[in-house]
């Protein structure tokens, strides 16, 4: 296991994730979850097209885990389009933590299920990790006035976001050991661009924009998700999937400094202590 690489793509895997669903809030707000969703993974899919035809004599083609891979792909499609829900309706400092503990039920069935081995300096530092991620962006005030168990809050979607996203990772160390990480994106990606497209054709909805307003950010947004995903995938089948599950779920890091370097938000003195923990536990990570 060449743990130096896989935690730098989980590093690669965390600013990715971390930009992206910086730039996720106002089109998922001005298209909606389902909208946003079909765009975004039909530039997913042309993008990973395009690396399967550079890369793919690297690929093993194995139907059993090419069918898995597509059945996984309605996993897929659950947590992301109940995150772009929350983030149509809730707050982001709320729900980006809230969907990121998704790590710890990832973490949790790799170490049940995979047999992976931590040393006690790994758990010690994926542990303040988790807890810096858990911390960065609470604020007891919020939860407080949000109405919690109310859809409008955006929590009840991050919940079911963060359950999904911890099965789906798990999961989905199975096809990429076998046929790959970029095969298995672009057969999971393309599932869920099914998805997104039947659920638009049931409630029919209008699929074409309106407005070529938000285009270009869902392009970045779509470039951002598929290195972030291809990253994690590569990283994952390096280093195992609670080292860079625990990296990559620390998108929030990402999120509350792009709001403070390019919003000009004032951090808490908590936020200050939680983006302290996240970046003590990844450099005791890069150490071990």
């Amino acid at each position: 296991m060449n743990l130096s690489l896989g935690i730098a793509l989980g590093l690669i895997s965390m600013f990715s994730f971390g930009i992206a669903h910086s730039l996720s809030k106002i089109p998922a707000k001005n298209l909606g979850a389902n909208r946003l969703l079909f765009w975004r993974n039909v530039f997913n899919v042309i993008f990973l097209a395009i690396i399967f035809l550079l890369f793919r004599s690297n690929e093993n083609f194995d139907l059993k885990y090419i069918v898995f891979a597509a059945i996984l792909s309605v996993l897929g499609y659950i947590p992301i389009f109940f995150f772009y829900k929350a983030m149509e309706t809730g707050k982001v400092g709320l729900i980006s933590p809230v969907a990121s503990s998704h790590t710890i039920l990832a973490i949790a069935l790799a170490i049940t299920f995979y047999r992976e081995r931590l040393s006690s300096t790994h758990l010690v530092s994926i542990s303040l990790i988790v807890l810096g991620v858990l911390l960065i962006s609470l604020n007891l005030k919020d939860i407080k006035h949000s109405d919690i168990f109310k859809r409008k809050s955006g929590l009840p979607y991050a919940f079911i976001t963060a359950v999904t996203w911890g099965f789906y990772f798990f999961l989905i160390k199975i096809p990429v050991d076998k046929i790959g990480p970029v095969l298995t994106s672009l057969i999971t990606e393309s599932g869920m661009l099914i998805c997104a497209f039947l659920v638009l054709i049931s409630k029919r909805d209008q699929i074409v924009y309106k407005t070529k307003k938000h285009i270009f950010t869902v392009i970045i947004i779509s470039v951002l998700a598929t290195i972030g995903f291809l990253a994690y995938l590569q990283g994952m089948n390096i280093g195992g999937v609670s080292i860079v599950t625990a990296l990559s779920a620390s998108s929030p890091l990402v999120i509350v400094l792009y709001g403070r370097l390019i919003y000009k938000e004032v951090l808490k003195p908590l936020q200050y202590c939680a983006i302290a923990l996240i970046l003590i536990g990844i450099l005791a990570l890069s150490l071990t």
